[in-house]
């Protein structure tokens, strides 16, 4: 994983080592650039995993195509061995990237497995392709400013250039950028149904919790375990070929995340390191969740936080890659708004989450972890996983009996003689509920005036409803200004599909734990249901 920054286009090289400085956290075990004359400039800040020695970036080849990635390849020896014209073993993963682009060009990207945003320029054409994984895991923003482009994989390095800030916008997730224009090479097309098979998705998810261990002799390994399902199951999962694997929670003293941990950690028989918070760590925090995760969403922030301390605690045990169990909710419907969903509107939700988690789970996750230069891998977003469990109908998913409904059933049931039966059948507790957190939300409220907040709540681009958006706000914008102008919503505010359904109202006491989170925050800043903030999230 690394940071990655590019400017194409004459005049604008000058800013790419401000630009690499302001991301050196992502990639702090070298900084590198390449310049082609006056045209373009590309630069990174590597965090060396795969091809310690050999992998150094930028890659230049046969002095015509510049290339900068961030991210894993996880298919690059087949791609290596059918398309590079070289006869000597990759210096990294992502070089295989540029073996495919030589001969397949544009269509090279549906063939990439893995998740990654990268810049590719062409010296001798003069133009150039940015493009970022097929879930958006890996991150990428640019600006457009007349003829000069900029990219790079935080907005806080944009900040650095002349270009106009509230131009700042990201590269789809499973889309491209080239002069052209911008546009998708991935879209979702109907699949043929999955047979409710629980021994073919452990296949699945053990094959893609190997492929995602993948690193050069001498890189720990760790996983970030909640004692909820997911991430034990991705837990038990990778104990089964690396028994030195270490987990970390987080959590209050007894909260319920830390408990379920420490049965999980026992029963798989590997070791646990538990990161405790008190309340000056969230009243101290804060500033650093919005500048780090770029956000001034309730709940990217408010998890961030907790993403954070937990990255900061791999990094002091020396470790580089963490499994981690985000997109299982999304993919097999965990969260409480798909309960009392018919079955096309539930399957249609599980698409829309799917198709956004570049700008929910994966956005905080990339950024908190990044910020202390651990890469966060995510098996539960490996392609052939989700293309299988799309395919499941809802049975398979959500299973009723005598009016209660027990969901993710079929991860339930394929993984349960993993598990201690208490967390196979854990009910779903949201991270700030289950760490903790919650208890410390009012901390978020600044000592806003009636006076201040009647005058700021008037900022309608940014969606800003409530004193506790209105304070994250504030913070966000005076680190970052008018970034992404009439669209800072989108891009820095919102929680899609969540969002939606806190506005209209519907969810229903579930028991999944973010319910009752809403309630409580709503309760806490003294919302009523009529004014859902759409800031607040679950």
């Amino acid at each position: 994983m690394c940071g990655i920054a590019a400017v194409i286009g004459r005049g604008g090289a000058q800013s790419i080592h401000s630009m690499l400085q302001a991301i050196h956290a992502r990639g702090p075990d070298d900084s590198a650039t390449t310049f082609v004359g006056d045209q373009a400039a590309l630069g990174i800040q590597r965090l060396s995993i795969v091809g310690v020695e050999s992998g150094a970036q930028p890659f230049v080849r046969r002095s015509r195509l510049h290339f900068v990635c961030n991210g894993e390849l996880y298919n690059y020896q087949t791609l290596h061995s059918a398309y590079s014209k070289m006869h000597s073993a990759p210096r990294s993963d992502v070089e295989a990237i540029l073996d495919v682009y030589e001969q397949q060009g544009m269509a090279s990207l549906p063939l990439l497995d893995g998740i990654f945003s990268f810049v590719l320029y062409d010296a001798v054409k003069g133009t150039f392709l940015a493009a970022r994984d097929r879930f958006g895991v890996k991150p990428l923003y640019y600006i457009q400013d007349d003829d000069r482009w900029y990219f790079a994989s935080e907005v806080k390095a944009l900040m650095q250039t002349p270009g106009n800030v509230k131009d700042v916008r990201q590269v789809p997730a499973g889309g491209f950028v080239n002069p052209a224009g911008v546009g998708l090479y991935h879209c979702d097309i109907p699949r043929p149904m999955s047979a409710h098979q629980p021994a073919v998705l452990f296949a699945l998810l053990e094959g893609a919790v190997q492929n995602q261990m993948q690193a050069d002799s001498g890189i720990p390994i760790g996983v970030f375990l909640s004692g909820g399902l997911d991430s034990s199951v991705i837990a038990a999962l990778a104990a089964r070929s690396r028994p030195d694997i270490v987990a970390f929670t987080i959590g209050m003293e007894g909260s319920p995340d830390v408990i379920a941990a420490r049965e999980v950690a026992s029963y798989i028989g590997i070791h646990l390191v538990e990161c405790c918070f008190n309340p000056m760590d969230v009243e101290e925090g804060i500033y650093e969740a919005v500048r780090i995760t770029e956000s001034y969403n309730t709940m990217i922030v408010a998890e961030g936080l907790m993403t954070m301390l937990l990255a900061k605690a791999a990094r002091r045990h020396g470790i580089k890659v963490v499994l981690c169990g985000e997109g299982a909710d999304e993919l097999f419907a965990g969260y409480g708004l798909f309960r009392g969903l018919g079955c096309e509107e539930f399957q249609e939700t599980r698409r829309a989450m799917l198709a956004n988690i570049g700008n929910t789970e994966c956005r905080r996750l990339d950024r908190a972890t990044m910020s202390y230069s651990v890469e966060a891998r995510v098996p539960f977003l490996d392609s052939r996983v989700v293309d299988w469990a799309m395919g499941l109908p809802k049975s398979s998913l959500h299973q009723e009996d005598q009016g209660e409904t027990t969901d993710k059933f079929i991860l339930r049931e394929a993984f349960s003689d993993l598990l201690p039966p208490r967390i196979a059948n854990r009910r779903k507790v949201s991270f700030d509920d289950g760490s903790g957190i919650l208890a410390h939300l009012e901390q978020f409220r600044a000592p806003l005036n009636n006076a201040l907040w009647t005058r700021e709540k008037g900022w309608a681009v940014a969606n800003v409803k409530d004193e506790v958006a209105c304070y994250l706000f504030r913070v966000w914008r005076s680190i970052y200004g008018d970034a992404g102008g009439a669209d800072v919503f989108q891009l820095f505010g919102e929680y899609p599909i969540m969002q939606s359904v806190l506005t209209e109202q519907r969810l229903t006491s579930g028991g999944t734990g973010e319910d009752a989170v809403n309630l409580a925050l709503l309760d806490r800043f003294h919302v009523t249901r009529d004014t859902v903030p759409l800031t607040i999230t679950a």
